[in-house]
């Protein structure tokens, strides 16, 4: 029975990875709402890996602003930088750092060309 559960365990584990791994080349956004003055703002405070290690110092998202899954580890994404709609982001095509899938929203990829 220790047997069977370890099995399927690892079984849950291989599929959350593959599924995950299904999005590499996708389009997110962080998850946001709307405030009461019109402007978005964080549904809750959205931590940024420098490795897929959720052990590693976090620093906290504070752009809205789309992103590209350049990679999956760990149960984490790998976001990069994105030129955005006015093609006018310096840093686009750099990584900014790892985070849970969990906070971010899948968008149509023309807000990520």
């Amino acid at each position: 029975m220790k047997n069977l559960i370890i099995f399927l365990f690892a079984g849950l584990l291989h599929n959350s990875s593959s599924h995950l791994q299904a999005y590499v080349g996708q389009c997110v956004f962080p998850k946001h709402a709307v405030a009461h003055d019109g402007n978005l703002r964080f549904t809750a405070a959205i931590p940024i890996f420098r490795t897929a290690d959720v052990a590693s110092e976090p620093t906290i998202l504070q752009d809205f602003a789309p992103f590209r899954i350049a990679d999956v580890d760990n149960g984490l994404i790998q976001l990069l930088e994105v030129p955005g709609s006015d093609h006018q982001n310096p840093l686009a095509g750099k990584l900014l750092g790892w985070a849970n899938p969990a906070d971010f929203e899948e968008e149509d990829m023309r807000n990520c060309l």
